[in-house]
């Protein structure tokens, strides 16, 4: 009798510890806090009774559809169904500091679409990004990528050198960048740039053309007369790739022998 409570007190504490690995896999793959998880996990559990399976393999099983890798196309879909349905929601946020909504993030794309288009940036053409962490970084990002462009991370903490040589290498037609990190940079030593972007409030550091100066100074104007009434969630459609062999982004090693290597995702 001890032997069989003892083998079912060994049964029980693994079933525990899995269920647990499943709400933790599950946190990560969704972004929840493990609370919000676990609420979802009690959901699987009705679906494990009728599938008559087990809360595990439910969750474990919709742990695997989430980390799935998606196309280009499913992935700008997700985006543009995220800011349709949560329009009215907080999307970004800085630390101490001011909150996005996605309304306002649907709003600081189009506008930064408007100056990919003046730029003349074309389908597949590369952004690099260099700054700390901060919710335009994420603006930055998702126009880029629902633009069809391709974004580059730059880690701020690169020496200058190597942040010129990561924007040339990946022949980089715009550049968004953080104050601290443009304060030891040069245009001069990033010659196809066709312009460079304060991050912080999108303010215009560099430009080839005159036009990408003007469009800047009147974005507002433009955005208005383009949406006239209104911007609404039905204003919202984003380009969708070609082919299932886009190109998603490029993210550079950190060159500890030697300059950053590229991988093409």
């Amino acid at each position: 009798v001890l032997h069989e409570i003892s083998k079912a007190g060994k049964e029980a504490k693994k079933t525990i510890q899995d269920i647990d690995k499943a709400i933790t896999d599950l946190s990560i793959a969704t972004n929840m806090s493990r609370e919000a998880t676990a609420g979802l996990a009690k959901e699987y559990n009705s679906y494990a009774k009728e599938l008559k399976s087990t809360t595990t393999q439910i969750t474990s099983a919709a742990d695997d559809y989430l980390r799935a890798g998606k196309s280009m196309s499913e992935t700008k879909k997700l985006i543009e169904d995220s800011i349709k349905n949560n329009w009215d929601c907080p999307a970004l946020s800085d630390y101490k500091g001011v909150t996005l909504y996605y309304r306002d993030v649907a709003r600081r794309i189009e506008k930064i679409h408007i100056i990919f288009k003046t730029c003349g940036i074309k389908k597949g053409e590369r952004i690099s990004i260099c700054s700390r962490n901060q919710a335009n970084w994420g603006v930055v990002f998702l126009a880029s990528l629902t633009y069809g462009a391709v974004p580059v991370p730059i880690l701020h903490e690169f020496k200058p050198g190597n942040v010129h040589h990561i924007v040339n290498h990946s022949e980089s037609r715009v550049l968004f960048v953080g104050n601290v990190v443009w304060e030891n940079l040069s245009e001069s030593e990033m010659p196809k740039l066709e312009a460079i972007i304060r991050i912080d409030d999108f303010s215009l550091l560099y430009s080839k053309s005159a036009e990408v100066n003007q469009v800047r100074e009147n974005l507002n104007k433009m955005f208005g007369e383009k949406y006239p009434k209104s911007f609404t969630p039905k204003d919202i459609n984003y380009y969708k790739e070609e082919s299932g062999d886009e190109l998603a982004m490029i993210n550079y090693t950190s060159g500890t022998s030697g300059f950053s290597k590229g991988v093409m995702i």
